[in-house]
């Protein structure tokens, strides 16, 4: 046995009223898509900004000092043969 609904007109409409809605306008996503490319630059600015100030300090106090010091023990040993 299929049951079937019957409303008031009344209803229906009221219903109607109560339940449809409006699309919203493209004017909020503005916003929102000015806020999304801000922190893609952000992302991108912290990323790179980042990367060197590591990559300056990686350089600076991690490897230079090994290389002067490789560089300064091969000068020594260079110069104990010269004067044997």
């Amino acid at each position: 046995m299929v049951y079937q609904l019957t409303l008031n007109p009344r209803v229906l409409k009221f219903l109607h009223q109560r339940i449809s809605f409006k699309m919203p306008s493209a004017v909020p996503l503005k916003p929102i898509v000015g806020m999304f490319k801000k922190r893609v630059y952000r992302d991108i600015v912290v990323g790179l900004g980042g990367g060197a100030l590591a990559s300056y300090c990686f350089w600076e106090f991690g490897y230079g000092p090994k290389v002067k010091k490789t560089e300064q023990y091969f000068k020594e040993l260079a110069a104990a043969r010269n004067n044997e």
